[in-house]
Order: C-alpha cells, then structure tokens, then sequence
C-alpha cells in the first residue's frame, strides 16, 4: 500500500533536513507504519528535492505562502503515485484539498488531522464545507476538540476517529543522575513547561503553588518558558511572596536536547493550560515519568486516560490545585509513575500513534470499497 504524509505550510527555508529534525514530534511515527506500506512524505519550503531515510521517501517542493496557493506539482506527484491513503494535515488549507481531491481522483482515501483549529467563517468556512465532501475521516487528539467542527455542520460525529498529533523521542534518564546534571537539589520538584500567556495561565499554578508551600512543604518550582508575553506579572507575583521567592526558579529557554534531564528530574509536571489541540510537553513528561497534574481539558483526559496516569482539576482553580498537591504526598507515587510509562508507551508513543492510524483506515475501508 502506498502512503503519503502532507502539509500545506510553507516554510521558509532551504534546509530540508533540519526542518524534518524541527518536526520530528509529527513525524516519528511514520517509521513504525507497516513494513508492506510504502510510505512518502511531503513539504514545502525553497527548493525542491528529494531524499530517502530508512524506507520513507521525503518529497519536497517549492512552495508559497499565499492562501490562494495550489501545489500543482505536488498533486501531480501524488496522483501518479495512486497512493490508498492520504494524511493530510491541518483543516485551514480547504482550497488546497479540494484541488488535491481533484486530481488524485477516488482512488485515495484522505484522513485530515486537526491541528488546534476552529472553523472558519466566511468563504473559507464555506470551503471547509465544500472540503468536508472529500475527506474519508477526521483525527483529532479527543473527540471532544470535534464538537465545534459537528456543531457548525462541516464535520459528521460519524467520521471522527482519535489519534494523537504528535509524540517524543525523549526518555527517562534516572532521576539522581538527571538532578546531578542539573545541579538540582533533593527537595521535591514541580516542573512548569510552556508559554507565559493568559491559556497556559502560569498565575494559577503560583497560586495553588503558594497554597502548598504555606502547610509547610519544602518542594521547588522551576518554570521553563518561551514566550514572555505575563513574565513581568509573574515576576512581581513571586517578589510580592517570600514563600514563592524561595521556593520559584524561573530558568527561561531549555535547549531541547536538555529537557529530558528536566523531565526524568522532576516529580511532578504541572499544567494550567485552558485549551490545548494535544499536549505536547504533557507528553514528553510522561515518557520521562514524570506525574501529571493538569487541567481537565478534553486534550488532557485524553493523554492522562481521563486521570488514571495523572491528576485532573479544573481550569483556574489555584485551590484544586493546591489539593491535589496535598493529596499526591498521601498516594502511591511509585505506582502512579508506572501508570503514567505505561499509559505513554500504548496510547502516546509514535509506536502507538502509527497503530492508531492504521486502525482508522481499517476501520472505513471494508465500508468504502
């Protein structure tokens, strides 16, 4: 069977093989497809080109930015390839699948994943319409990130299947060696990764942090981050507390190659994050071991089976928060940090994802052939 994996976007480069190291996390899983599927991948940046790695050829073309763009030679490309099934990534290029649909004819099946959009208004929220016509099946991370899409009549429930977007090459690295490399001490560590903005909402976690450290609690929270959009807040709201001044450390950018020491040397990974299309440093937590406790947004029950491999509270509720971190001194952690490996290794992996994947073509093919 003959498989291509395409975006739309553009990237504006010319180096083919450090953007396929910049998405390692979505594309992992194609080395774990059937050994029988021939397997083909598609981008668009400054030059064209091809290349092979293993048994997935990478295809690259020359692409453009603009929204009214159509990969002609790229859908030529495929069209001779006949291929049985088509992941196409992202529902904010309808114009660019509807001509895909086009030239490749009815011979392909094409699943689209969704990449944390909503739909769109306007002529695009019309093409999207027109696009549904086209498309064999949706994947989002959890089911429920589709409601607005079946809500606004572009997507029927009946096509919507679960597979993660992406996963992690990282793993757990011992958790005595990983503090010794970071220099870190013995107390118990909360670990913080992602943006400083309003949806992660890093003031919750301080709250609920705070809570924790008045009953006494030695514990030490180290903040990773990029974005810098609520550091000025962040900051005061640690001077304004001594508790949060002793116990808070923000570290600022990791270079990716050290994040599983992050990861493997933290007890706890904790999250406020009010809307999320999966997860992604949720995920590389967990590979390292490291125990959940985040907000219960559909993208999070999904990655934590509804909570069994991690701990849940609800979006804003620094007091939630706080309880859970009492609770987690009172429970078998040991045990919970072997449900989250596991949890990692059969629902979250790349191993799992490409099992995923396969499950949804077989599940619609017998009906659509």
């Amino acid at each position: 069977m003959k498989f291509v994996d395409i975006s739309c976007f553009y990237n504006n480069t010319k180096d083919a093989r450090s953007l396929l190291h910049a998405h390692a996390a979505n594309l992992g899983y194609m080395d774990f497809l059937p050994e029988e599927w021939d397997t083909y991948l598609l981008k668009f940046l400054q030059k064209q080109g091809t290349f092979h790695q293993g048994r997935i050829q990478f295809n690259f073309f020359k692409g453009n930015a603009s929204p009214l763009w159509i990969p002609f030679k790229a859908n030529k490309f495929i069209a001779k390839l006949r291929p049985e099934l088509v992941l196409f990534h992202g529902m904010i290029y309808p114009l660019q699948l509807l001509m895909l649909r086009r030239r490749i004819g009815k011979h392909a099946r094409i699943i689209v994943q969704h990449h944390a959009e909503l739909p769109a208004s306007g002529i695009k929220g019309r093409l999207q319409r027109l696009a549904a016509n086209c498309i064999d099946a949706y994947i989002f991370s959890a089911k429920e990130l589709s409601d607005p899409w079946v809500k606004a009549g572009i997507i029927p429930a009946s096509k919507v299947f679960e597979v993660m977007e992406g996963s992690t090459h990282l793993q757990r690295i011992d958790k005595e060696v990983a503090r010794q490399h970071l220099q870190l001490p013995q107390n118990p560590i909360l670990l913080w990764v992602g943006r400083l903005n309003a949806n992660k909402d890093p003031l919750t976690i301080l709250q609920g942090f705070e809570k924790f450290l008045q009953q006494g609690s030695n514990a030490k929270l180290y903040m990773v981050f990029q974005d810098n959009e609520l550091l000025p807040l962040v900051q005061q709201t640690i001077t304004d507390s001594a508790l949060l001044r002793d116990a808070v450390v923000l570290i600022g950018k990791v270079d990716k190659e050290q994040m599983a020491y992050w990861y493997s040397a933290a007890d706890v990974y904790v999250s406020g994050s009010r809307s999320e299309g999966s997860g992604y440093a949720l995920i590389e937590a967990m590979s390292c071991g490291c125990i959940p406790v985040v907000t219960d947004i559909p993208a999070f029950r999904k990655i934590t089976a509804g909570g069994s491999a991690g701990l849940l509270f609800n979006c804003g509720d620094a007091e939630a928060l706080f309880q859970l971190l009492c609770r987690l001194e009172r429970i078998n952690k040991d045990q919970l940090v072997n449900d989250v490996l596991i949890q990692f290794e059969k629902e979250l992996s790349f191993k799992a994802i490409a099992r995923q994947l396969v499950e949804v073509f077989d599940s619609f093919r017998a009906v659509l052939h």
